[in-house]
């Protein structure tokens, strides 16, 4: 079996690609593809801007980086830094720091850290974060010494959104809420939250804690990731989504402006022919240059692109392929001969799914290959482990369908199956356990016998379409939902490309990244995990729930006064005053009654309608018919000279009560004497 980090491309590549890996056995910065000037606006991260370095994706006599194919995503490295003529590119599958420096490539070991994934290079120190262990590495990359240091409280790997240096020269770690920790003197320190928002369906605001937020204006259709701010700049990756479609395509940009919400420059991000996507794909050295990685089929370019007041758009190419995935489509009101994916309410699916991610088995070496036939890849965290060890996670199988259930017992001494199976170029191997993504999504929706590949629930007749269409998504005409991707999409929906893969939605963050549960094959176990836009091209929206056709099914909470009901279905949620039936006194002060919406019974004081005469008054209630007891006026003096009864309202040139007139009655009876 091949060493875990070695990398092979895929065969059948053109004979044009072959040449170019053969001229490129050696790292060069050689541009491939040539800079440009066009008219001047043509703003491409790639062919508009200057080529810095290239480092090949395969090479068997020099240094190459670490490619993998992935499951959601191929695998690459994930993040780079450029400063003082040298660059530094992580290679995360091969666990180091690949430099280049005029044409020359050299290598720095990261042998403590399994997994790493964001970097930050400030002075001589490198900071890298690992996804294994949930820590930080501090790095001299003169000496190479290392320090370990633990993440801030509460942040796992899988929070962390990038690191970067701030304007003070300081590190900070930013998570997915964009919530920001500034390092210092060995320890992490709470700084500040950043917020990008939606002002309207074409701008939003930008703030970090200063007096002044920034206010942007970015075009319709567009959702905002925000990268970098200074005290002068703002930096964001805009991604402008073809409208009214249920399929993730989109034109991105970097764009630049300054604290006034003005552009100082544009780059069209050239993901044509893209390998992979690296998480930081965008740096800002400390002299405010910006670079670009771009990891290609061939290797991995760095460039330095020319920064445009505007650029050539593809929007119209991008929407034409669209239009033409999208073709065939049917309407959701129209169901093919295809079952319901699933019975379950929202609720219940994703207790299913979490019940997989969370589950606990232990691995059994007696069982490692057993009886398994040739092609099996055993997933990292199994490969070189010879001792009983417990893991959290049902493992990644190609082709299994296994319920946690029959997964424990497979493994166990009446089977001994082995546990998991990442090679994806063979269908499912006799004496594996564990599950696929389909699999795994089958599990969670316990989805009929129809359900078992993605292209099942890629199908047109299985689930239905979610897009910003009302008419033909999932949600219904009704209600006020916003018209922007992903908005729409509820959870426990799913996204899915045939022939790929398939993951369960859970949220989407303000910093551009889908919330998901899925089973990874590059991790090797089903789990949570946080995945970018850039990562979606292609991929379709879809609900296994329509409440266009069934109707919405509510949930209700609610006080004395109102109740909000949410959907189990679509998610929807509004709030609305009770609607009640027979009002029934409880006692003197209150009456009850229960509302035949959400059929909460509720207790409500006396509303009372008051009659009288001058000295006295009684209230007969207005929705129970509860008459209360005669009680003399309370009176007050107004303004005017006047009494006003506090309770019943009632005026009066006199403060009669029924003493007065019962010492006249008294005084009158003396006088007949």
């Amino acid at each position: 079996m091949e060493n875990k980090h070695s990398v092979k491309l895929r065969r059948g590549k053109t004979f044009l690609l072959i040449v170019c890996l053969l001229a490129f056995l050696l790292c060069s910065v050689t541009p491939i593809y040539a800079a440009t000037t066009d008219n001047g606006n043509y703003a491409s991260s790639l062919r508009d801007a200057r080529q810095i370095a290239f480092i090949p994706a395969e090479n068997e006599d020099g240094i190459s980086v670490g490619y993998s194919d992935g499951d959601f995503c191929n695998m690459g490295p994930n993040s780079f830094a450029v400063e003082n003529g040298m660059v530094y590119v992580l290679d995360t599958l091969n666990s180091r720091i690949i430099t280049v420096k005029n044409g020359r490539c050299d290598i720095i070991a990261l042998d403590e850290i399994s997994y790493p994934k964001h970097m930050c290079l400030i002075g001589n120190t490198v900071y890298i974060t690992d996804h294994e262990s949930s820590c930080m590495f501090a790095m001299n990359i003169e000496d190479n010494s290392t320090v370990k240091y633990a993440l801030p409280k509460g942040i796992e790997a899988d929070d962390i959104y990038m690191l970067h240096m701030n304007k003070n020269g300081a590190l900070e770690l930013v998570d997915h809420d964009l919530k920001v920790y500034t390092w210092g003197k060995s320890s992490w320190q709470n700084a500040y939250e950043v917020s990008c928002e939606e002002v309207d369906c074409h701008s939003y605001r930008i703030s970090g804690g200063e007096k002044k937020a920034t206010v942007i204006e970015t075009g319709d259709n567009t959702l905002v990731q925000f990268i970098d701010k200074s005290s002068k700049n703002v930096m964001v990756s805009v991604y402008e989504f073809v409208p009214d479609v249920p399929v993730i395509m989109f034109e991105r940009t970097i764009r630049i402006y300054d604290r006034d919400g003005n552009v100082i420059g544009n780059t069209v991000v050239d993901d044509e022919d893209a390998y992979s996507h690296p998480d930081d794909d965008v740096y800002e050295s400390s002299d405010g240059s910006i670079y670009i990685m771009h990891c290609k089929t061939d290797g991995v370019y760095i460039t330095k692109p020319n920064l445009r007041k505007s650029y050539n758009s593809k929007m119209d190419s991008i929407t034409a392929e669209t239009q033409e995935m999208c073709k065939h489509i049917q309407d959701n009101n129209i169901r093919g001969s295809k079952p319901p994916i699933t019975k379950l309410t929202r609720a219940q699916v994703e207790l299913r799914a979490n019940s997989c991610a969370t589950h606990v088995w232990t691995f059994d070496p007696a069982n490692k290959n057993g009886d398994v036939h040739g092609g099996l890849i055993l997933p990292e965290y199994e490969e070189n482990l010879h001792t009983r060890k417990t893991f959290v996670g049902i493992p990644y199988c190609r082709g299994g369908h296994h319920t946690p259930a029959e997964f424990d017992s497979f493994i166990g001494p009446n089977y001994k199956y082995t546990a998991g199976n990442t090679n994806n170029k063979l269908d499912y191997i006799y004496n594996t356990a564990g599950l696929d993504c389909s699999g795994f999504a089958c599990y969670a929706y316990n989805a009929p016998t129809a359900y078992w590949t993605t292209v099942d629930f890629a199908n047109e007749d299985a689930g239905y379409y979610v897009n910003t269409v009302k008419e033909n998504s999932t949600v219904s005409n009704t209600g006020t939902e916003t018209e922007t991707h992903f908005s729409n999409m509820k959870k426990m929906d799913y996204i899915v490309k045939a022939y790929n893969h398939i993951v369960l939605y859970e949220e989407w963050f303000d910093s551009s990244y889908c919330a998901v549960i899925h089973a990874s094959r590059s991790k090797g176990k089903i789990m949570k995990a946080n995945y970018p836009f850039k990562e979606m091209k292609g991929f379709f929206m879809k609900s296994p729930y329509s409440c266009t056709k069934t109707g919405h099914q509510y949930t209700y909470t609610s006080d004395n006064k109102t109740h909000t009901g949410t959907c189990s279905i679509c998610g929807r949620s509004y709030s609305k005053e009770h609607s009640f039936g027979v009002y029934t006194k409880v006692n003197n002060t209150y009456h009850s009654a229960t509302c035949k919406i959400c059929k909460a019974a509720v207790k409500t004081k006396h509303n009372f309608n008051y009659y009288g005469n001058q000295y006295t008054h009684y209230g007969v209630c207005k929705l129970c018919g509860f008459v209360s007891s005669t009680e003399a006026h309370t009176w007050i003096q107004g303004s005017n000279g006047k009494y006003i009864c506090s309770v019943c309202g009632k005026q009066s040139n006199v403060a009669y009560t029924p003493t007065s007139i019962d010492d006249r009655i008294s005084n009158f009876e003396g006088l007949m004497d």
